[in-house]
């Protein structure tokens, strides 16, 4: 799970670019339904169940999306593109509205989302835990157990890997009954965006 880059020490140049990139962003990231977070460089949008986070940092763009069936207190690049080329603020505002078409695009459905994470799930944790949900909340039932098998039988040594493990046997036993999955699934978006400041969410989308 990738989170946003870590706070470097900033130069004039760079507050300057900063400050470019701000008055950039709005005009571009507004009309696609992005909000800034504060005067923070991270914008959001919000999809229900996943938002689409846009990290515009002076020299690196990051967009990606970030699913809101685990709480934390920090936001996670769960699916993403970063760019590390691109120096002229209308440059990185313009690549970083592109890419957040692409992934909404890709992103249509749920069962779009399940695919797309499915595909790139690998062995991995976290890949692991998001396919399974998505696969489950998109009546992909038996494709979502054998996910969180998976994961359930991955070896599980630090605290958040015996948690997701914990989880994800949890989430198996749930499917039994979709509708105990996608309340218990909806709990958790629930709390996370309490959590993240968001309102409540939508039963439409459950």
């Amino acid at each position: 799970m990738r989170r946003r880059p870590a706070a470097r020490k900033i130069s004039a140049e760079s507050v300057a670019l900063q400050r470019q990139i701000a008055a950039a962003a709005a005009p571009v990231l507004t009309p696609l339904g992005c909000r800034q977070k504060g005067k923070s460089p991270l914008w959001i949008a919000d999809h229900g169940l996943w938002v689409v986070l846009v990290d515009l940092q002076p020299g690196i763009v990051t967009v990606g999306a970030s699913f809101l069936w685990w709480v934390q207190s920090r936001w996670s690049f769960d699916q993403g593109v970063r760019f590390t080329d691109l120096d002229a603020a209308e440059a990185m505002v313009q690549r970083a509205g592109e890419e957040v078409v692409t992934l909404r695009s890709r992103f249509s459905s749920m069962a779009a989302i399940a695919a797309s994470l499915s595909a790139r799930a690998g062995d991995a944790a976290w890949p692991l835990y998001h396919a399974a949900v998505a696969s489950g909340l998109a009546g992909e039932h038996d494709a979502a157990r054998s996910l969180f098998r998976r994961l359930s039988e991955r070896p599980a040594s630090r605290d958040w890997e015996i948690e997701l493990s914990s989880q994800a046997r949890a989430f198996l036993k749930a499917l039994d009954e979709p509708a105990s999955f996608r309340a218990a699934v909806g709990a958790l978006v629930a709390e996370m965006r309490a959590l993240q400041g968001l309102p409540p969410l939508e039963a439409s989308l459950l």
